[in-house]
């Protein structure tokens, strides 16, 4: 796993050698030791979906995260994890009861997050148009993370994330709901 560094050689070492302003950004911009996660290679979380998949690594430390949720608009947040386990976080949109998700339906997501290649992402970055926001994608597998995204707006276009997201809900929430 990487891991932000400390930097700065402690407070007082800080403050002995830049003004009083300095300080206060350089303060603001250092990162506690463990706080932050840097993005794992793709290639690593490829081999480990692609281990899955052969049945050479367990599904447990593995989840996936479709995460929509806007401070303003609310959205939805969904996890499903490899050993079943379903979290969720629904501010005003409608979202189905989870419950468990099945050894076959976390295989068949695994499936389609290497069909879709889902670590790579594809959007360009540029700045949002006014009212726009992202939809992210977040693969993990013990410490290797990568995460993808999409602007919101696009995702029926795309039929990239919006596919996994509603693949997500099939697996994870009673039947009856999406």
């Amino acid at each position: 796993m990487h891991r932000l560094g400390r930097g700065f050689g402690g407070a007082s070492h800080l403050w002995s050698h830049v003004g009083m302003r300095s300080a206060a950004i350089i303060c603001m911009l250092t990162v506690v030791p463990g706080s932050a996660v840097l993005a794992s290679p793709p290639s690593a979380v490829r081999q480990a979906l692609l281990g899955i998949i052969a049945g050479k690594l367990d599904p447990k430390p593995f989840s996936v995260t479709y995460d929509d949720l806007h401070g303003l608009w609310g959205g939805l947040t969904l996890t499903i994890h490899g050993d079943g386990k379903v979290e969720q976080t629904a501010v005003r949109v409608a979202a189905g009861t989870p419950r468990p998700a099945s050894r076959e339906g976390v295989l068949t997501l695994v499936r389609l997050l290497l069909k879709e290649e889902a670590w790579a992402q594809r959007e360009s970055e540029r700045a949002p148009r006014p009212d726009e926001s992202r939809a992210r994608l977040v693969i993990r597998y013990g410490t290797y993370t990568t995460q993808i995204w999409e602007w919101y707006n696009d995702l029926i276009q795309n039929q990239r994330i919006v596919k996994i997201r509603e693949l997500m809900k099939r697996i994870a929430w009673t039947k009856g709901k999406s």
